[in-house]
């Protein structure tokens, strides 16, 4: 492998994959906040040049071989923009993003928390005394708070995150560097999801569920993220694996798909290592002069030290 490219390889074996639950109702609307615009308002200008032309986030796109099966075998296209409708469809209710059809059993969205004080309080007699009645308020009101409720898990949200010098050098290099960079991101998620689907996601069959069987792949939503929440560059994408499958068993086995997100995983050490050996090319030096010290950030120095242009 040239110098260059294992260079580059280098930025993505420290890869981080982190994955938490989505639960049914308004759980998946913290990825609509932010986006910029629809992409037929942006002719002509790619996701990373958007980056430095409006404060915000491309819309989601659609992503799996489960897309294949919606509308009735008719299909959605991966890379499809996602809509608000969809997400809806899918995320809060289980049903096909496209027709609305229920795929299984739609989800049972518990009450909130003023929901279930609300209808307590009401049932209290209108004769009660403002005194009595603010005590037993008062009561509903901290025995609602430490209730526990169940919420039905409606998908997965599986981040991917490179290393934070290379978030550095995606947002300081210049524009063809950036690309690489973006590009390389995108094919090593696709590589990821690939392999969720050939070697992790199962569906439960049987008394208690107990048979395992494949899925014919997996509805995804995924959406590229340029930002930490404390405002720094953080190059990152959240894939939402919905909890709905083709098949008999309609929902993952998701104790499987947990595994993914343990340190070390081969599986996806594997997946990620492959898309980063093409050379990621252009002067990205001394743009990184200043943006941070240590080793992580020299082995991210490619292409001057390697005579690359």
């Amino acid at each position: 492998m040239p110098k260059a490219r294992a260079a580059c390889a280098s930025c993505w074996r420290a890869r981080v994959i982190s994955i938490k639950e989505l639960h049914a109702g308004d759980g998946y609307r913290y990825l609509l906040r932010g986006i910029v615009a629809d992409s037929d308002q942006m002719p002509g200008v790619s996701a990373v040049t958007a980056y430095y032309t409006e404060a915000g986030n491309p819309p989601g796109r659609w992503m799996g071989s489960g897309l294949a099966g919606l509308a009735a075998g008719d299909g959605l296209a991966p890379g499809t923009q996602v809509t608000e409708e969809q997400m809806e469809r899918l995320y809060r209710s289980g049903a096909d993003p496209l027709t609305g059809a229920q795929l299984g059993r739609a989800y049972r969205v518990p009450k909130s928390f003023d929901e279930r004080v609300a209808a307590r309080v009401s049932a209290l007699p209108a004769a009660m005394p403002p005194t009595e009645r603010n005590r037993m308020v008062e009561q509903i009101e901290a025995e609602e708070r430490s209730r526990r409720v169940g919420h039905p898990v409606s998908g997965f949200d599986v981040t991917f995150s490179p290393p934070k010098s290379v978030s550095v050098m995606w947002a300081l290099a210049d524009h063809g560097v950036r690309e690489q960079i973006y590009e390389a991101h995108r094919a090593a998620v696709a590589d990821v999801i690939a392999t969720i689907e050939r070697e992790v996601a199962r569906t439960r069959i049987g008394t208690n569920g107990v048979a395992q069987v494949e899925t014919a792949g997996v509805i995804a939503a995924a959406f590229d993220h340029w930002d930490s929440r404390a405002g720094d560059p953080q190059l990152h994408t959240h894939v939402v694996i919905a909890n709905r499958v083709q098949g008999p068993g309609r929902q993952v086995a998701n104790a499987r798909l947990a595994r993914i997100a343990v340190p070390g995983h081969g599986g996806h050490v594997r997946a990620l290592r492959q898309p980063a050996r093409r050379p990621c090319h252009g002067p990205a030096r001394r743009r990184l002069a200043g943006a941070g010290s240590g080793r992580e950030v020299e082995e991210h120095r490619v292409g001057a030290r390697n005579g690359v242009r």
